[in-house]
């Protein structure tokens, strides 16, 4: 039970320690199965072994050390609570390309960041860093999701094809005879029109919404630099800690705010979904 409670406080492998819980339930856990891994090995010795040699002592060894290592499976169970890290991981799985390259690094990205945000002072200052941090990945995932959803009505529809449509329209209709036939051709020839003028608006929409992509991955790589370049001045968990982080939160949300500038204001004013 000590020695897999040990595991579990280590962390097995992982980069931070393990929470009590898991260290406690390891301990338990491994108490009952090493117990239970004891019991299986001396049904092992009477009825299959023989009663001496190193054949059914490393038989005995082994039952009760893979026992023993089913107890410490608590050390490597872990809740991920956090909504926009949820989030992330589930876009990344519909996306591919260039995007899904973004969101991963949008994602790394915001987990490094609350990493950096869980070793500060903890308080209203804190929680209003780890808020800011949710903002600027929320923003890059509602960013790649505009993109991809008009990259599919886009892919629906062929600009090449519609053009060609309209240019072989106009020709039939300078081609006619009939004056009645020319008019719907003609109609007919300025209604595709405007559906490639409403493709192309698409296009430069979709292009935007791409380098506002790019430009919040950027956003969150700064958030990232600013907290190592706070750590490296002072350290923040010290006598002061609190005005610190709320210093750095609230740097965080100027960057953001900066980033949107009037273009992203009026964005969002006239489409919600797509957030600077």
């Amino acid at each position: 039970a000590i020695a897999a409670g040990l595991l579990a406080w280590r962390g097995n492998g992982r980069d931070s320690v393990g929470a009590p819980l898991q260290v406690a339930l390891c301990a338990g856990a491994a108490a009952v199965t090493t117990a239970l891994g004891l019991y299986v090995h001396q049904v092992l010795d009477a009825r299959f072994l023989p009663a001496w040699g190193y054949f059914p002592l490393m038989v005995d060894y082994a039952v009760v050390a893979l026992f023993w290592s089913i107890g410490t499976l608590p050390a490597n169970l872990a809740m991920d609570l956090d909504a926009v890290a949820t989030r992330g991981m589930r876009l990344e799985a519909t996306l591919s390309g260039e995007v899904r390259g973004l969101v991963t690094r949008a994602l790394t990205l915001y987990r490094q960041c609350q990493d950096e945000a869980r070793k500060l002072a903890r308080g209203p200052g804190l929680e209003k860093l780890q808020a800011v941090l949710g903002k600027l990945a929320g923003d890059a995932f509602t960013l790649a999701e505009s993109h991809t959803e008009l990259e599919a009505r886009l892919s629906s529809a062929s600009q090449g094809s519609v053009d060609s449509q309209v240019q072989e329209l106009k020709k039939r209709a300078q081609d006619a005879q009939d004056g009645v036939a020319r008019r719907q051709l003609e109609r007919a020839a300025a209604s595709l029109g405007e559906e490639l003028n409403h493709l192309d608006a698409l296009s430069r929409r979709q292009e935007r919404l791409f380098a506002q992509l790019h430009a919040q991955v950027a956003l969150l790589e700064r958030a990232r630099v600013c907290f190592i370049g706070a750590r490296a001045a002072s350290p923040l968990d010290g006598g002061g800690g609190g005005e610190r982080v709320q210093a750095l939160a609230d740097k965080l949300s100027a960057l953001d705010l900066e980033s949107s500038g009037p273009e992203g204001a009026a964005q969002a004013a006239r489409a919600p979904a797509l957030r600077s």
